[in-house]
């Protein structure tokens, strides 16, 4: 091979459409007009008319770091795959009877039930006083 030839791929077709007007955000929001005549197609004298601006979506506030007190928190945990099993099928065989409205419902009154146990049992059925937020990652073993 010589170092004086060009690189590149060869044999493929040039891109007839820019790209970055296929993005939802570039495209017109509305209906095409229908075709120009070609007697009213504007000629090299005259100037096309300017594109119309491309409306941008407003920016978005942020959520809070914290939830609201009206807004459902999400709790993630790692269990046993069969004890996983057991309280899935636990609540397709029940929740008809038990008036669940779902699966996280279920969830929810299950760790309330026993919450409220531990409270009767260690701390004179009051609610222990909240402390912040769970450690993350494995605990440490000795």
């Amino acid at each position: 091979m010589s170092d004086d030839a060009p690189r590149g791929i060869t044999g493929l077709a040039p891109r007839k459409v820019d790209p970055k007007s296929m993005l939802a955000r570039n495209r017109p929001t509305t209906a095409p007009e229908a075709a120009v005549p070609v007697e009213a197609a504007p000629t090299a004298s005259q100037s096309p008319a300017p594109a119309p601006e491309t409306p941008r979506r407003p920016k978005t506030a942020r959520k809070p770091a914290t939830a609201p007190k009206n807004e459902q928190g999400r709790v993630n945990t790692y269990i046993d795959p069969d004890v996983r099993s057991r309280v899935v099928a636990t609540y397709k065989a029940t929740a008809h009877l038990e008036g669940d409205e779902s699966f996280s419902a279920f969830v929810e009154t299950a760790l309330l039930n026993e919450s409220i146990r531990r409270e009767q049992l260690h701390n004179d059925g009051e609610p222990f006083a909240a402390s912040g937020q769970l450690q993350r990652g494995r605990p440490v073993r000795g």
